[in-house]
């Protein structure tokens, strides 16, 4: 996922970002909750503390550690992965990734690239299931 260009503060903003995202409104996808568990546990973070108290995540304050263009760009990716984590990338999840996206100073264009390149890994993924596993 390129998460490995993060800095440490970089990689928790992530997690928190996207524990964010996925419970933002108190409604969530299972889906959403183990993508951010998954996301923590593989960049070595214990997501707990922030599930715990994801109602007391800001944006205003988690986004400023993220510092590096690529970095933004990495964050992004991941962001737009987890909103096809439950199948569908839905109207209300790319406004608030927009949103996000214009925080980090990343422009609709680049945004638009990443998000294309996100569903073009998802639809191959998805191929490759049926493919392998399903035998269609």
């Amino acid at each position: 996922m390129f998460t490995n260009v993060l800095s440490k503060d970089e990689r928790l903003a992530l997690v928190k970002t996207l524990a964010f995202l996925a419970y933002a409104g108190g409604e969530r996808a299972p889906e959403d909750a183990e993508f951010v568990v998954t996301v923590g546990r593989n960049l070595g973070l214990d997501v707990r503390p922030i599930l715990n108290d994801v109602h007391r995540l800001k944006l205003e304050e988690i986004l400023p550690s993220v510092g590096e263009p690529r970095s933004k760009r990495v964050f992004l990716q991941a962001l737009v992965n987890l909103g096809y984590a439950d199948g569908e990338y839905c109207e209300a999840e790319r406004a608030g990734i927009r949103h996000i996206a214009g925080q980090l100073g990343i422009d609709e264009k680049t945004l638009l690239r990443i998000e294309e390149w996100v569903e073009r890994g998802v639809a191959w993924t998805h191929e490759g299931y049926n493919l392998l596993i399903k035998g269609e």
